[in-house]
């Protein structure tokens, strides 16, 4: 017989999962939104004092 209602344990795991969902989520977004911003702000910034090529020759 399905049960039409949850227990206290059921309800706490669901909630868990949902908030630690949307956490996550929400990181995912501010992290995103945080390297866009920054890609953005990049060519404004001063050049650094050491330059770091993103790619370094291989010879």
């Amino acid at each position: 017989m399905l049960r039409l209602y949850l227990t206290i344990a059921e309800v706490d795991l669901l909630t868990l999962g949902i908030v630690i969902l949307v956490v996550g989520c929400w990181l995912l977004v501010v992290g995103c939104w945080l390297l866009v911003a920054n890609d953005l702000l990049l060519p404004i910034s001063p050049p650094p004092l050491i330059p770091t090529p993103l790619h370094p020759s291989s010879s």
